[in-house]
């Protein structure tokens, strides 16, 4: 049970984690995983202000992020950090929200294939 529960925190922590009073929001997304995937959904999930529900639609230039929460008083600050993209404070104290973040051009492009092992 232990292991599984290390397991669960490790792939919450992909796409929210707390950084002090900030909400970080897709941090952990792997840069290749915008390519694999238009789309990804991930909640709802626990923090200490309450629960969260995140989706994230990619196109080649940005990445929409959409939230559905239910705080228990005050949002926390929020911050879409997703690698490979600008990161963007957000208000996440409307229940719902989106916000769009752009394409880091300084950020290498990442091959959804694996290179192949080199002897």
């Amino acid at each position: 049970i232990w292991a599984a529960a290390e397991w669960l925190l490790a792939v919450r922590s992909l796409f929210v984690r707390e950084e002090g009073e900030t909400l970080l929001i897709g941090s952990g997304v792997p840069a290749h995983w915008h390519y694999d995937h238009e789309r990804l959904t991930y909640g709802p999930t626990w923090t200490p202000w309450g629960k969260i529900s995140l989706e994230f639609e990619f196109t080649p230039e940005s990445a929409d992020v959409y939230w559905d929460a239910d705080w228990y008083e005050q949002a926390p600050l929020g911050t879409i950090a997703l690698p490979c993209f600008d990161r963007m404070t957000v208000d996440l104290s409307q229940r719902q929200g989106s916000a769009t973040v752009i394409w880091n051009h300084t950020c290498k492009r990442p091959n959804s294939q694996p290179e192949p092992v080199r002897n």
